[in-house]
């Protein structure tokens, strides 16, 4: 059972989180060590969840928060070691130090604060505070998500992927993203979908695909309305009247880069005759646009349409 205000300020993240308003790194970590300087801890992360809250750098909650959580942290509360590793890595309330910032995370993860782990992992993977290297990184967010850590699982997925860090395992990969999707991982689930609509990591599993793909748009990944596109295009015989639909949706959610993976994909829908209904445009508009926001094989399918050399 949670103490009233730590359940209090733990209810109001997960509200947070359900609207997209607050980071992931940004939650209430367990497991919360209630018995080393607690009231100064539960003190301190409720003046840092109102600072988060209205993101104000410069309040008097935030600057309240890092004295009550060094106080906590030099009497050995793990949750303060991990927000004051997060506090000296973002500069609130105190001078940006990553270096602190490591060494308070490396603390807090000596002693198997999967929070900690998981940031200390990113700042590994990202030479903050530390010497670049991906293999410590890969090493760290396995070992956050072995202690179940959702947030760990889709990098790890990732990193098997891609084989940064350790060798190329797309079983594993798939088998993490797995994981963080059946937890909710909105991206782990867009991931999940792709792996199964293109055979990543075991065979193709079309209607599973789209169950996951479909999830992973509805919770707003932009990557996944494309890729439902892409989806339609691949069954047999395609559904290109599905497949236009989605893309032209994906050009209009954004970001940038998306719309340009959708408009490359109109622009190759094109040159087979399929158009969006009451529409003719042709392929090379799709292209110069797609190109110009940043697309690379947009741009040479426009140079080998416009007849330019390489």
């Amino acid at each position: 059972m949670l103490p009233d205000i730590v359940e209090k300020i733990f209810l109001h993240n997960l509200h947070a989180h359900s609207i997209g308003f607050i980071q992931l790194i940004y939650q209430l970590p367990l497991p919360f060590d209630y018995t080393i300087a607690a009231d100064n801890t539960r003190r301190a992360l409720v003046v840092f969840y109102r600072s988060r809250w209205t993101r104000n750098y410069s309040s008097k909650y935030i600057k309240r928060a890092s004295i009550l959580l060094h106080q906590a942290a030099e009497l050995g509360n793990i949750s303060a070691m991990n927000f004051l590793g997060l506090l000296y890595g973002d500069g609130w309330g105190v001078a940006k130090d990553y270096t602190q910032a490591v060494f308070w995370l490396q603390k807090a993860a000596a002693a198997r604060h999967p929070l900690a782990i998981y940031n200390l992992a990113v700042a590994y993977d990202n030479g903050l505070g530390v010497d670049k290297s991906h293999y410590k990184a890969f090493q760290l967010f396995l070992e956050a998500a072995n202690l179940s850590y959702v947030v760990a699982m889709h990098p790890l997925g990732s990193m098997y992927e891609q084989g940064t860090g350790t060798e190329k395992n797309y079983v594993r990969a798939r088998y993490w993203y797995k994981k963080a999707a059946i937890a909710g991982h909105t991206v782990a689930t867009y991931d999940l979908g792709r792996c199964y609509m293109r055979g990543i990591g075991g065979p193709v599993r079309m209607p599973a695909a789209k169950r996951w793909l479909e999830a992973a748009q509805t919770a707003g990944e932009v990557m996944a309305t494309v890729a439902l596109g892409n989806y339609f295009t691949l069954l047999s015989p395609p559904n290109w009247k599905q497949a236009l639909t989605w893309y032209e949706r994906a050009v209009e959610q954004g970001p940038q880069q998306e719309s340009a993976r959708a408009l490359y994909q109109l622009g190759k829908a094109a040159l087979l005759g399929q158009h969006i209904p009451g529409r003719s445009t042709e392929a090379k508009e799709y292209f110069q646009w797609a190109a110009k926001f940043g697309h690379p094989r947009a741009a040479i399918e426009l140079a080998l349409l416009t007849g330019e050399s390489f």
